[in-house]
């Protein structure tokens, strides 16, 4: 006996899985053509001095912030001199993972990976 469809249900299949509508493919084109690129930073809030420096250790740009770590000041603050440095707005920068934690890992919105390796690599010999 062949599978039967649920009552109701107007997908076409063809096996198990559904066919795609033409508006799925172009929204799966359109994911694709967004370049997000990532990068590890570690965050010293309360610091004396606000700045960047690079930590070739541990390859993370280490943040150096006056803000406290209290109601997401310091992560607005590192959003801001992460932009300042990168040379992008703070709008196309986001905190993809340690949002409460020191080590955070940021995204940046419209360049590709090596361009932001290229960006970090110029500012860690700039802070040699």
């Amino acid at each position: 006996m062949g599978r039967r469809e649920p009552r109701g249900s107007t997908a076409l299949t063809t096996g198990r899985r559904p066919l795609a509508s033409p508006a799925s493919k172009v929204g799966a084109l359109a994911d694709r053509s967004r370049s997000r690129a990532t990068f590890a930073v570690r965050v010293q809030p309360r610091s004396s001095r606000r700045g960047l420096r690079w930590n070739s250790a541990r390859g993370v740009v280490v943040v150096h912030l006056s803000a406290a770590p209290v109601e997401g000041q310091a992560n607005r603050e590192c959003l801001r001199v992460l932009a300042e440095a990168l040379g992008v707005p703070p709008s196309r920068l986001r905190i993809v993972r340690g949002e409460r934690a020191r080590e955070k890992t940021v995204a940046v919105d419209g360049l590709d990976q090596p361009e932001i390796d290229a960006r970090l690599r110029r500012l860690a010999a700039a802070a040699d």
